[in-house]
């Protein structure tokens, strides 16, 4: 007898949910930039704020303004057969000017 298939899905963003807001000083001096932000999101889909860590991050404003963003961002959780799990989470952030 066959099993059923065991499938896996990593954490994804709930869609409509708002990124980082770009800090305005920046924008004004047009400074572009990047962080690197890791974070886990919990069984239901909720970033653990005791374990945001910023890897890198050109600007330490850059950096405030993921930490905020994440705080109240919706997730996905990454499932394994089905069911909701932890997992870790490692986030570029892309400050562009248009």
């Amino acid at each position: 007898q066959q099993l059923p298939p065991f499938e896996e899905t990593p954490v994804t963003v709930v869609p409509g949910t708002v990124g980082p807001e770009y800090p305005e000083e920046l924008r004004r001096n047009r400074v572009t930039g990047r962080v690197l932000f890791a974070f886990w999101v919990d069984s239901r889909g909720r970033p653990e704020v005791s374990t945001f860590r910023v890897i890198r991050s050109s600007h330490p404003k850059f950096s405030d303004a993921v930490v905020r963003a994440v705080q109240t961002m919706r997730f996905n959780p990454a499932t394994i057969g089905g069911c909701g799990v932890r997992q870790l989470v490692e986030q570029p952030f892309d400050f562009h000017l248009r």
